[in-house]
């Protein structure tokens, strides 16, 4: 979300005078929530970026969304990156998970002080649409892919930068989560020669307290597979330049999703990708698809496409063109003309 919101900003201010405020940390005291309020009240329009755990997650007590949107005067926009109903990972006090993730995304979704919501993905607009949220009071803007220094390293010199010899990579961008399919890729790895390498371009977030890097390295032991699988932890931007661009592919075996800055920092950087078919990826230019969960068909893609030098070329093509065409320019003009009809 920094890097996200680092290439943004200079945009937005090309257009409008904005201020940056960083969010308390989740568990911070009530009163360093309540300056934070406090210093929102003079805008023309307040604009938040909302992930459960920037505000304590879904727990109900902890959680500081509805004091902050009390709070709030100004016209506000609500940038929403993820949307979680999934009936796994419920709340302890034995209510049906699936009823309780209704009730606080209805709480957290639905309010009137919201003035709009911005979603990348139709799914998660589809979702608050279920809950009851006007249609018109949503904007579904694609994920803005990163503009990229022409001078980057090639393909080619950053294999011989990580010493990679012939050994083909294939990488996942990102935080680790349990939801992004590692362990059908891993199952994948285990039927590919020996020579192919695995890396998980990511670490844990600090408020996942699931233990999936734990998880992560035992699955790789339990399928022997702990020498041509490695976790790098988080990762610098250049850092995950330098990954991103020697890898040969790089996957996306997500179990469910809804938009992915991993993969528009992949495609920007005309790498190919090989993805399970779930609608949002099914939508994205320049993947080849594979049934969600197959291990096998993962598998059997990634030997066709390692031999299929046109179609791999081909699949970076079209994912750079996207990029291109999704710019965060392109996206900031789009928000500013939101903010403009409110403060209007």
């Amino acid at each position: 979300m920094a890097d996200y919101s680092a290439h943004l900003t200079p945009e937005l201010r090309r257009h409008c005078n904005l201020d940056v405020l960083p969010y308390p940390r989740p568990r911070a005291a009530t009163v360093e929530w309540t300056h934070f309020a406090e210093d929102l009240r003079d805008a023309d329009v307040v604009h938040l970026q909302h992930a459960y755990p920037f505000f304590g997650g879904m727990h109900p007590v902890e959680d500081r969304w509805p004091s902050l949107l009390q709070s709030l005067r100004a016209p506000t926009v609500v940038t929403i990156h993820e949307f979680d109903d999934q009936p796994r990972l419920g709340p302890a006090s034995g209510v049906p998970a699936v009823w309780y993730k209704r009730w606080f995304n209805r709480r957290a979704f639905c309010p009137r002080s919201i003035s709009h919501r911005i979603t990348h993905s139709p799914l998660i607009a589809n979702q608050l649409r279920e809950l009851g949220v006007p249609a018109s009071t949503i904007s579904v803007l694609p994920m803005p892919a990163p503009s990229v220094d022409p001078r980057s390293p090639t393909h080619e010199e950053c294999r011989r930068e990580l010493g990679l010899g012939g050994r083909p990579l294939l990488v996942i961008i990102g935080f680790l989560a349990r939801r992004k399919g590692y362990d059908v890729a891993l199952a994948a790895l285990r039927e590919l020669p020996a020579e192919y390498l695995l890396v998980a371009a990511g670490g844990e977030h600090s408020d996942d307290r699931t233990g999936t890097e734990a998880w992560l390295k035992a699955e790789a032991r339990r399928m022997g597979l702990s020498e041509r699988f490695r976790i790098t932890g988080y990762q610098s931007v250049e850092d995950l330049d330098r990954i991103c661009r020697a890898a040969d592919l790089v996957l996306a075996p997500f179990e469910s999703m809804s938009a992915s800055a991993s993969l528009a920092f992949a495609q920007a950087r005309a790498r190919p990708i090989i993805g399970s078919n779930l609608p949002e990826l099914m939508r994205l230019p320049g993947v080849e698809h594979f049934p969600v969960g197959d291990s096998g068909a993962l598998a059997r893609g990634i030997l066709r496409l390692m031999a299929d030098d046109p179609r791999r070329c081909g699949l970076a093509e079209a994912g750079l063109a996207h990029a291109r065409e999704s710019s965060y320019e392109g996206f900031a003009t789009a928000i500013v003309a939101i903010y403009e009809r409110l403060a209007a």
